[in-house]
């Protein structure tokens, strides 16, 4: 699988995931964050949130050169999130609203995709999937924003039933991505040496969606399975350990 970097070893299955190395990052900010959500007016907040989407979603997606950096999207993400459950949207305080912004934020980028395609032929220009996909492209796009808080408004308040063995799998989902998609080396290891993915672009269609199918599903039952071990053996006498070592010191 290649030479192992050194800081591999800092996280059980790789540290080398940006996105796991960028969620700590933020965790730690978490505690001054709130200090200061609880600090600001509601008008403070407002303003805040109007200057960190202008300049990260606005600017980041009209103007080439941009403004984005991923520790400080992620926490305006966790601004807007937190603007949500503090004040709420009067605009969104019914199931109606909801649901007509959700599905219309989809058909947003429905349409933003026929229109670059069609803008992109007229003018002769080469295609490219970075093109055609541009206005949610990545998390900070425009449509991406308008997409994701619309969906968050449509679930937050579902009702939905408590089912045990699918919260023991959601446990774990963090795990499985860091465990299959920790770096590159995994991803060719995983996808082209053992799974050979490519080979089966030229089989016929129902061996590609069958192979396509049970192998994402085989991948992810696995790594489920090793996380629930982690979490079975490792982290929970890890804690349980702690707890103790510092029962005695408060003691």
């Amino acid at each position: 699988m290649g030479r192992v970097e050194r800081h591999d070893t800092l996280y059980p299955f790789g540290y080398r995931t940006w996105f796991c190395r960028l969620v700590h990052c933020v965790y730690l900010l978490i505690p001054f964050i709130n200090r200061l959500l609880y600090a600001m007016s509601k008008r403070e907040f407002q303003y805040l949130l109007a200057l960190l989407i202008g300049v990260f979603s606005i600017v980041g997606t009209f103007i080439p050169f941009g403004f984005y950096e991923y520790i400080g999207w992620y926490v305006t993400i966790y601004f807007v999130g937190a603007y949500i459950r503090l004040h709420g949207l009067p605009m969104m305080q019914s199931r109606h609203r909801e649901t007509v912004f959700l599905w219309t934020s989809l058909l947003a980028v429905n349409l933003s995709v026929v229109a670059i395609f069609y803008l992109t032929k007229m003018k002769g220009s080469k295609l490219e999937i970075g093109t055609l996909y541009y206005f949610f492209s990545d998390s900070n796009k425009i449509l991406a924003l308008l997409t994701s808080v619309a969906l968050f408004l449509f679930f937050k308040d579902m009702k939905l039933p408590q089912i045990s063995w699918v919260n023991k799998i959601a446990t774990a989902t963090f795990g499985v991505l860091l465990i299959h998609g920790n770096s590159n080396t995994m991803r060719e290891w995983l996808w082209g040496d053992v799974l050979k993915n490519v080979s089966y672009i030229i089989q016929p269609l129902p061996h590609m969606v069958l192979h396509a199918i049970a192998s994402v599903v085989a991948v992810y039952v696995v790594c489920v399975i090793i996380d629930l071990l982690r979490i079975k053996y490792i982290e929970q006498p890890l804690f349980q350990w702690i707890g103790r070592k510092d029962f005695k010191i408060r003691k």
